[in-house]
C-alpha cells in the first residue's frame, strides 16, 4: 500500500494547453513527417549502392527508402530536394508510403511549393490504399478545413479507419472528440456515428 501510494502522489494532472489551428496542423504534419516509418540504422557504402542501383532500375520500395536517406542524411549528405525527387518517383508508381511522406513535404513546404491540395490529393492516394498515417492526416485536414471543405463525419471517417490500425494519433483524435462533444471541431456524437 506504501508503494502504490508514493506512485499516486507523483502523478501529474495531464496539461491542458490552448493550440491554434496552424500550429496544430504543423504539428501534426511535422510529427508524420518525422515518424512515417520510425527510426533508421546507419546505412553502409554497400547498402547505399544497391539502394541506388534498384531505384535506378525503377523499384519504388528503393526509391524510397533511398528518399528517406537523403532526408534524415543517414550515409549520405542530408538533401530533402533529392529526397522530394526520389519520393516524388516512388509516389508516381503508387508505393502508399512515399505518397504520404510526399504529402507531407508538400503540406510544409520542404523542398516543393506549399500546396494544402496538392498535400491532400497525396495523402488521400495512399489512404486510399490502407496507409494508417495517410488516413489520420486525412482526418486532420477535413476536421480543420484545410485545404478540404470541413467536415467532421468525414474526418472521424478517417480517424476510424487508421484508429482501427492502431493508429494512437487517430485514437486520440477519437477519444478527444467523444470526451468533449462540442470541442474542438464543433462536432456532436450524432455525427460521430454518422458514418
Amino acid at each position: 500500500m506504501e508503494k502504490l501510494s508514493k506512485l499516486s502522489s507523483n502523478i501529474q494532472p495531464w496539461p491542458t494547453v490552448a493550440v491554434s489551428r496552424t500550429s496544430l496542423m504543423a504539428a501534426l504534419i511535422h510529427s508524420l513527417l518525422s515518424l512515417t516509418l520510425g527510426a533508421w540504422a546507419q546505412e553502409t557504402n554497400a547498402d547505399l549502392s544497391a539502394k541506388h542501383a534498384a531505384a535506378d532500375k525503377g523499384v519504388a520500395k528503393a526509391q524510397y527508402e533511398l528518399a528517406r536517406a537523403y532526408e534524415k542524411g543517414t550515409g549520405v549528405a542530408r538533401d530533402f530536394s533529392t529526397a522530394a525527387q526520389y519520393l516524388r518517383l516512388s509516389a508516381d508508381q503508387g508505393y502508399a508510403d512515399a505518397q504520404a511522406t510526399l504529402g507531407s513535404y508538400y503540406g510544409r513546404g520542404l523542398a516543393v511549393p506549399r500546396n494544402l491540395e496538392t498535400c491532400v490529393s497525396w495523402y488521400r492516394k495512399a489512404a486510399d490504399q490502407g496507409n494508417a498515417l495517410a488516413e489520420y492526416a486525412l482526418g486532420g485536414f477535413y476536421a480543420e478545413g484545410m485545404g478540404v471543405t470541413n467536415d467532421i463525419p468525414e474526418a472521424i471517417r478517417w480517424w476510424q479507419k487508421a484508429a482501427r490500425q492502431g493508429h494512437v494519433g487517430a485514437q486520440a483524435a477519437l477519444g478527444k472528440l467523444y470526451l468533449i462533444p462540442a470541442a474542438p471541431y464543433g462536432t456532436n456524437k450524432k455525427e460521430m456515428k454518422a458514418k
